[in-house]
């Protein structure tokens, strides 16, 4: 029997390392940084975060904008599902390494949309609404997508890759940090079903891949 706790995870886009690239007349990152993260100074309310949230501590609320611009916080993705619960995938639309897990990662957010809620987030500073919209239409990405071009939300979770997805349980609580999936081990989505059955993720925490 599922919980009544809600359980919310997201997918966010950054773009980091030679496999990744600025979308067409943008220039590159500075200084070597993700193209997601060099916008990144703070979270969504202006103040830097002394360290990332750790694993196990409770998640503050932040701000994002839908495709349509309107603006949401994670507030109201837990409030979207009837567990609270959220995954959010950190993807934008010009990362090759995306392009390998989103189709699975759309697959998740329909499989458990009636139980969590799933988006990916592009946190990405070269990514535009119109961009996004297009690009997902022509993949058939029918997922929710949610902007950060500042970056906060990255700076939250310590995130500055991309395909790396966060797992929030109903109380607001991160429980996942790391890998959307690496070949056949779906990280991100065995660490849902447990939070959403109630139980402790065996593999909290794993090392970025984008």
């Amino acid at each position: 029997m599922i919980p009544s706790r809600a359980v919310l995870i997201l997918s966010a886009g950054l773009i980091s390392g030679a496999s990744m690239a600025n979308p067409p007349g943008q220039a590159p990152p500075r200084h070597g940084q993700s193209a997601g993260a060099h916008h990144a100074h703070g979270t969504a309310s202006g103040a830097p975060p002394a360290v990332p949230v750790a694993i196990g501590r409770k998640v503050p609320d932040f701000s994002f904008t839908d495709l349509r611009g309107k603006t949401r916080k994670l507030s109201d993705l837990r409030k979207s599902s009837k567990s609270g619960i959220v995954s959010l995938t950190f993807w934008c639309s010009f990362c090759h390494s995306c392009r390998d897990m989103e189709a699975r990662l759309n697959q998740v957010a329909k499989d458990w949309e009636n139980e969590a809620s799933v988006s990916a987030i592009d946190a990405s500073a070269g990514d535009t609404a119109e961009r996004v919209r297009s690009f997902a239409k022509s993949k058939g990405l029918t997922l929710p997508i949610l902007l950060d071009p500042p970056g906060a939300s990255a700076d939250l979770f310590g995130v500055r890759v991309t395909t790396t997805t966060v797992v929030i349980d109903g109380k607001g609580i991160l429980r996942y940090r790391g890998r959307f999936a690496h070949g056949t081990t779906a990280y991100a989505e065995d660490a849902l079903k447990a939070v959403l059955a109630g139980k402790a993720v065996s593999t909290a925490e794993t090392s970025p891949s984008g």
